[in-house]
């Protein structure tokens, strides 16, 4: 979403939150949305670099104070870090799933009735992330749950981390910095 307030526009692209002051705004000839109370407008060219221009062709002209812009940001950003966080959580573990609740319930489940899945054997077959067959053994299995729940406890910590720094900002500016640092 672009929004606009005392000529300062503030929008994403390519992920990354800008603000940058932009001429005064022109409503004289602004399309009214009356669903919504907001007025649209169309044409406004801005420099995000030397060799990069950006033509801004509706534009929701609200008034928002830069408090509220920071705000949303930061909400934003406690998203994207959610996001970060389960993406982290996951992914496959030595190329067994355990993405959904089903796969770790499998896993638990061929742990607490391996002797009788493994019909004496030391491994069971498993269908891996990658569609491959590997014989695994009760401790690979054990394994791959330990890991998980230590990765879980990493990236639930991390992401409180996150939000932490996250609250601290006051300026999109040191927002933007923040998540860069924190790879979100």
């Amino acid at each position: 979403m672009i929004e606009v307030n005392n000529n300062i526009i503030s929008f994403k692209k390519y992920g990354k939150l800008y603000e940058q002051n932009i001429p005064s705004l022109n409503l004289k000839y602004a399309r009214l949305d009356t669903r919504n109370n907001y007025k649209i407008v169309s044409g406004i060219k801005i420099t995000l670099t030397p060799d990069e221009e950006l033509t801004l062709r509706n534009i929701v002209a609200n008034s928002f104070t830069k408090e509220e812009i920071l705000n949303k940001a930061k909400e934003n950003a406690r998203d994207t870090a959610k996001l970060h966080r389960e993406n982290k959580i996951a992914k496959p573990i030595n190329n067994v799933q355990v993405a959904k609740p089903v796969d770790r319930e499998n896993i638990q489940g061929s742990i607490t009735y391996f002797e009788t899945l493994a019909q004496g054997a030391d491994t069971i077959n498993w269908t891996m992330a990658d569609n491959s067959i590997v014989a695994l053994t009760k401790t690979d299995l054990q394994d791959i749950i330990d890991t998980y729940v230590l990765r879980k406890a990493q990236a639930f910590a991390e992401y409180q981390a996150d939000v932490a720094t996250i609250e601290k900002c006051n300026s999109i500016q040191e927002l933007n910095t923040a998540m860069a640092k924190s790879e979100v």
